[in-house]
């Protein structure tokens, strides 16, 4: 009989793609169960369990429930499990159940996030001295990038290093081509809707783009009101198409419509400046290149495999810069298509999965 884990998350699993291949790789050697928030879509997977909790509050309030509804699912079911995995930065205060629960049972939490210096709001400021006062009662720590887990090594003054396991995608099937805008070359971004994200700055670029071009937006946020207003005060119906919030089956059915992926961050806060963005490798096992705002992670990673570019914020910042950037990438479009083979040769889930196989393994 294979021993079971209890991951845990704070969100909707459908859309989050870092625990669906966690859940899946560990299901290999084990019996998985997901507790997560309940989505209207219900999330099917034929390798690991899913046990939804609902949440009819909002803010705090919310978070406090999940914390409840969790520490009671974990003392009721404690003989079940051999290890708790947690996810993101909403629960690893949860760690002190342990000491009530049989000292068989390991402990893992994934830091999603760098939250290290995320201090503006209170609601950062109590998160951050969460993690602070959690983090080194875990049996195993996990990070998204390497920059990423040196950084918290430093900060929280660990004996080691975190474990990498990087946020690249598993897109192991392929899409018919479902073309939204017929023959366009179209632009795609996908992420939160908000204006500090950087979004506006590719509405406003779409008026100086001629109508060879397209724009998808796929996700959802505080703007998406704001972006529909400007598509239509505007009237860029044609060349703009918003999606809303998918799955992430559709997700990717949406990105093989793609020609060019679009990856933006601001340069506040460490958790930006060493961003572990999924986009990069969705992107490029969909067949789209990249460009990016100018993170070292990301400049890095485009500078040793040359499949799009990187823009300094001025460029960003000014609509016809960018624009005219769009346009010079298409002169090197089938070379940058070229090296998306070489990139997702050795950018493959595959090796994230042996690593984290082998931490778990290795507590039980």
């Amino acid at each position: 009989m294979k021993k079971k884990i209890l991951m845990i998350v704070y969100n909707h699993i459908n859309s989050d793609g870092r625990v669906i291949r966690a859940a899946e790789t560990l299901s290999k050697g084990f019996e998985v169960d997901v507790l997560c928030i309940r989505f209207s879509q219900k999330y099917k997977s034929n390798s690991f369990n899913i046990i939804e909790v609902n949440s009819r509050f909002k803010g705090f309030t919310s978070i406090l429930k999940f914390w409840l509804e969790v520490l009671f699912f974990i003392i009721k079911n404690r003989d079940k499990y051999e290890i708790i995995y947690l996810h993101d930065y909403y629960l690893p205060i949860l760690i002190y159940i342990k000491y009530l629960l049989p000292k068989r049972m390991k402990f893992v939490y994934d830091a999603h996030e760098l939250i290290v210096d995320q201090l503006k709001s209170k609601r950062d400021k109590i998160f951050a001295y969460l993690e602070k006062l959690s983090i080194h009662k875990f049996d195993a720590l996990i990070a998204a990038n390497d920059e990423r887990a040196k950084i918290m090594q430093k900060y929280y003054a660990l004996i080691d290093t975190p474990v990498s396991i990087k946020n690249i995608s598993k897109i192991d099937f392929k899409f018919t081509k479902t073309k939204l805008f017929n023959n366009k070359i179209n632009l795609i971004y996908q992420g939160y809707v908000d204006y500090s994200r950087g979004i506006k700055y590719f509405l406003d670029m779409m008026l100086f783009l001629d109508n060879r071009f397209s724009l998808t937006i796929i996700g959802n946020g505080p703007d998406l009101c704001n972006v529909k207003k400007f598509i239509e005060n505007h009237s860029l119906e044609s060349k703009i198409n918003c999606v809303g919030k998918v799955s992430l089956n559709e997700l990717y059915i949406l990105l093989q419509d793609g020609d060019v992926g679009i990856v933006t961050y601001s340069h506040d806060g460490l958790n930006n400046i060493y961003c572990s963005p999924n986009k990069i490798y969705e992107y490029a096992q969909s067949g789209l290149i990249i460009l990016s705002t100018n993170q070292p992670s990301i400049k890095s990673i485009l500078e040793n495999y040359p499949i799009g570019i990187t823009l300094d914020e001025n460029v960003f910042k000014d609509p016809k810069k960018l624009a005219k950037s769009i346009e010079s990438m298409l002169i090197k479009i089938d070379c940058y298509k070229k090296n998306l083979v070489k990139f997702n040769e050795n950018f493959n889930y595959q090796n994230e999965s042996i690593k984290l196989e082998k931490l778990i393994y290795g507590l039980v």
